[in-house]
């Protein structure tokens, strides 16, 4: 009797093992075939070419080169999609001296549109050769869609060529009080930037403009803002003037029209 118990505790201990290692067989037989599907789809997505880029499309708001900005960025026809990091591309784009802003996305499986903003010059520097400077005073080179005829000279602001790095800021406080000047103007309804000649700072408290019509007007060198408002209010009233104008003082309370 005691055998007979042992012998069926034997085989119910059997039966458990099997039922247990069976269990184990049906889990891993799944995750087999998982890990082999999956090992598949990865050699697939490394190694088609579907993911390889077909069309690099590039907006931008200006005329920059595009054959640069894709070698710049590293793009290329056998670059693949999964391989790029569109931060670390735009970062690159943007080391690009025109380049203002750079925004890259994927279109799958293998298209990539970047965004460009680029910098607009706002005025030239000459200083052995022709220099172009935008909002931010970051020094450009010829920025091929703004004829330097358009741009007016920017004058006495103490620029150094050895100081010179062409897609950085240029530090100077009359370069920075100029732009100041540049940005009250490009508000004006009555003056626009492509109007003025010459931008004067030598005389840093007596800032001046000189238009293509040869009209000099005195600004000294604060509150730009507020006498080009007065500006505008002044060549309204002397636009039907038979008289020629030849300059303007907004230096003082009372505006001086010298003909």
């Amino acid at each position: 009797m005691r055998k007979e118990k042992r012998a069926n505790k034997k085989l119910r201990k059997k039966v458990k093992i099997k039922k247990h290692n069976t269990g184990i067989y049906l889990l891993l037989i799944p995750l087999g075939l998982a890990l082999i599907i999956g090992i598949h789809l990865y050699y697939f997505l490394c190694t088609s070419p579907v993911f390889c880029l077909s069309r690099i499309e590039i907006r931008s708001n200006g005329s920059v080169d595009q054959e640069k900005v894709k070698e710049c960025a590293g793009l290329t026809d056998s670059t693949r999609i999964f391989d790029l990091n569109l931060d670390k591309v735009s970062r690159k784009i943007e080391a690009l001296p025109r380049v203002k802003k750079a925004a890259v996305s994927k279109v799958f499986p293998d298209r990539l549109i970047v965004e460009i903003r680029e910098r607009k010059p706002i005025g030239r520097i000459k200083s052995g050769r022709c220099y172009f400077v935008d909002s931010e005073g970051v020094i450009l080179l010829n920025a091929g869609s703004w004829p330097a005829a358009d741009l007016p000279l920017l004058a006495g602001i103490g620029f150094r060529k050895n100081k010179i790095s062409i897609g950085r800021r240029y530090e100077s406080k009359r370069l920075d009080q100029v732009l100041k000047l540049l940005k009250a103007v490009s508000l004006s309804t009555r003056l626009a930037i492509k109007d003025i000649d010459l931008v004067n700072a030598r005389a840093a408290k007596d800032v001046t403009l000189t238009t293509r019509k040869g009209l000099k007007i005195i600004l000294g060198n604060k509150e730009f803002k507020d006498k080009i408002q007065l500006l505008d209010r002044v060549l309204k009233d002397i636009y039907d003037s038979p008289k020629k104008v030849r300059s303007i003082d907004l230096r003082f309370g009372d505006v001086i029209v010298k003909h």
